[in-house]
C-alpha cells in the first residue's frame, strides 16, 4: 500500500519575483510523478541484522522556480515486501505542481529518502531509522531545452538509491498572446486608457472567473461574470488577463496607456 503525505501544494501561483535575465520566461509549468523506485540497503531481508526489517522506503521531492515558488510532497510505501525494492512502482499521475505565469528558465530538483523502521512511518526521519539522505539538490531542467506544451518525462535520482520517474509540461507566455484551451475572448480596446471591454465570443457561456496581474506578478484584480475590467487606477504598462471558464481558460496581454 501507498501513503503519500501532501506537505505542501501551491495550486494556482501568479507571481513574479525576478526581473528578466538571459533567456528567462515567463512561463507555467505542472510536474508529476509517475514512478518510484528503491533500491535495497544491506540491511533490508530481515534478522538477525534488522529485526524490524522489511523496512519502508520513504521519498521526498521539492521543485522549485527562479520565481521563487517552492513545492514539495512526500510518499511512504507502506509495509512492502522484499520484492517491491528494486522495481518501479507506478504513481497514478501525482501531481507536485502547478505554476501559472511565473518567471523562469528553469525547474529544478531536489530529493531526500530513507527507510524508516517505523511501524507507522511519517516523513520525518525517527530513531532508528537508516539509508538516510539529506534534502540535496538532484537536477536543474532548462525549459529550453525540452519541448513546450508537450509531456516530457525524466528520471532523477538521489544517490543511486532512490529514484523518481517525473513527467514535466511547460507553457510559454512570452511569445504569444492568445493562450490554453481555446476560449473566444476579445478585449477591447487594446491599448487602452483604462477602460477594456471583455467579450467571450462561445454560445452558452455565462460562468467565468476574470484575473488581472500586473508584470511584478500581484493579482490587481479579480472579479466573476463581468464584461467591464476597470484598471484606471493602475499605472501605465503591460497586464495579463486570464479569463477562466469551467472548461476552458485563456490568457491575453493588454496594455494600458494613459
Amino acid at each position: 500500500m501507498i501513503k503519500h503525505y501532501k506537505l505542501q501544494k501551491i495550486a494556482f501561483i501568479l507571481l513574479f519575483a525576478i526581473p528578466f535575465l538571459g533567456h528567462t520566461q515567463i512561463v507555467g509549468y505542472s510536474v508529476s510523478v509517475t514512478k518510484l523506485m528503491a533500491l535495497a540497503d544491506d540491511c533490508d531481508g530481515g534478522q538477525p541484522f534488522c529485526l524490524l526489517a522489511p523496512q519502508d522506503p520513504v521519498f521526498k521531492i521539492w521543485v522549485s522556480d527562479a520565481g521563487g515558488n517552492e513545492n514539495y510532497y512526500c510518499w511512504t510505501f507502506d509495509n512492502d515486501d522484499d520484492q517491491e525494492y528494486g522495481l518501479w512502482n507506478d504513481i497514478p499521475n501525482l501531481e507536485v505542481a502547478n505554476v501559472t505565469i511565473v518567471t523562469s528558465s528553469y525547474i529544478s530538483f531536489e530529493m531526500e529518502g530513507f527507510e524508516s523502521d517505523a511501524i507507522s512511518t511519517s516523513c520525518t526521519t525517527e530513531s532508528g531509522d537508516d539509508a538516510v539522505i539529506a534534502r540535496t539538490f538532484v537536477e536543474q531542467i532548462d525549459l529550453i531545452d525540452i519541448p513546450t506544451n508537450t509531456p516530457t518525462l525524466d528520471t532523477i535520482s538521489l544517490g543511486g538509491i532512490y529514484f523518481m520517474e517525473i513527467e514535466i509540461e511547460w507553457f510559454d507566455y512570452a511569445n504569444v498572446d492568445e493562450l490554453s484551451n481555446e476560449l473566444a475572448v476579445t478585449l477591447a480596446p487594446n491599448p487602452s486608457n483604462g477602460i477594456v471591454n471583455l467579450s467571450i465570443n462561445e454560445p452558452g457561456v455565462s460562468n467565468y472567473t476574470v484575473l488581472v496581474a500586473d508584470l511584478s506578478g500581484k493579482v490587481i484584480l479579480q472579479q466573476e461574470n463581468d464584461t467591464k475590467i476597470d484598471l484606471s487606477a493602475q499605472e501605465s504598462g503591460a497586464y495579463f488577463v486570464k479569463v477562466v471558464t469551467e472548461n476552458k481558460s485563456i490568457t491575453k496581454r493588454i496594455l494600458l496607456q494613459k
